[in-house]
């Protein structure tokens, strides 16, 4: 049977499968982040994902590409704050006592001309 949005007992059955589905990513989140390896290796996911950093570069792919890593990233940190907040906080903590949080804000790529610019670490550079 297809979906119908003109239903109101499909939408609110939809909205309750939903929820349910939300819950249970939370509560993976939250298992997640419970550790200081869980949130070390979160915190490696959204540092990789760039999203500290400006994604802008004078070349088009490579700006688009840099933007899909850091939208992914930014769905990661909503997903984490809707969960777990307080766990974001100790997460950043303990990235800072590493000394690893102000590495990722410093590795910006900065240009010649002073604007930040993002550069795949993969590219071959041709």
């Amino acid at each position: 049977m297809s979906y119908d949005a003109s239903d109101p007992k499909q939408v609110r059955d939809r909205i309750k499968q939903l929820r349910v589905q939300e819950n249970i990513k939370d509560e993976l989140l939250r298992r997640i982040m419970e550790t200081r390896e869980g949130r070390s290796w979160f915190f490696e996911i959204l540092e990789s994902a760039h999203i500290w950093r400006s994604s802008f570069s004078v070349e088009a792919l490579a700006m688009g590409f840099a933007e899909g890593e850091r939208n992914m990233g930014l769905r990661l940190l909503a997903d984490l704050m809707r969960a777990c907040p307080a766990r974001y906080i100790e997460m950043v903590q303990e990235a800072r006592e590493l000394g690893d949080l102000e590495k990722s804000i410093k590795q910006t790529g900065e240009g010649n001309d002073g604007s930040d610019s993002y550069t795949d670490d993969t590219s071959s550079g041709t």
